[in-house]
């Protein structure tokens, strides 16, 4: 149980890899938050990890909109007192294929916001918090692969946004104990 009292943060919380990776995370014996635009979805997992003697609970939001993440990050911190590790996995868009000289500008602004503008708003709330309790961990997750892709320029793009955002982060907190990877 090597997570056992930290408390983790997911975001973008589905069917396949949030929630496998919330199980894993609970059993270590973290407290998981569950995030997730779709409330069925994450409450259906935040039970099925109880089931299973891990602590969940789950939040409906999205995190595209800076007010409601600024709202639920400080609700998460006044019930649990911290957040430990924040696990940024919200995303999408990445199905649709479309040459950057057909691409509706719509299609471009909704792909870096369900992306990258996530990662951005969750790591911009929870850091401050986790250098004032002296440290924490921040992991964002990036397709790498599928940075070059046939066919979604915005996607890949998005993506290799979150790779340069997590090495400058990782710059700009390393010495409050940060990780971020």
């Amino acid at each position: 149980m090597q997570l056992k009292d930290k408390v983790v943060l997911i975001s973008g919380v589905g069917a396949r890899f949030g929630a496998a990776t919330a199980k894993l995370f609970a059993l270590e014996g973290a407290q998981v938050i569950l995030i997730s635009r779709k409330e069925d979805l994450v409450k259906n997992i935040a039970e099925e990890i109880k089931t299973q003697n891990g602590k969940a609970d789950y939040m409906v939001l999205d995190v595209t909109d800076s007010e409601q993440v600024k709202i639920t990050v400080q609700s998460i911190l006044d019930k649990y007192g911290k957040i430990d590790v924040l696990f940024n996995n919200a995303g999408g868009s990445y199905t649709k294929k479309e040459k950057l000289i057909d691409m509706d500008d719509n299609f471009w602004d909704t792909t870096l916001k369900n992306n990258l503008k996530t990662a951005y708003l969750m790591s911009k709330n929870v850091a401050p918090h986790m250098k004032k309790s002296g440290g924490g961990s921040i992991i964002n997750v990036s397709a790498a692969f599928k940075t070059i892709l046939d066919g979604n320029a915005a996607y890949a793009t998005a993506k290799s946004g979150i790779v340069g955002l997590t090495k400058n982060l990782a710059r700009e907190v390393r010495d409050y104990n940060i990780r971020v990877n």
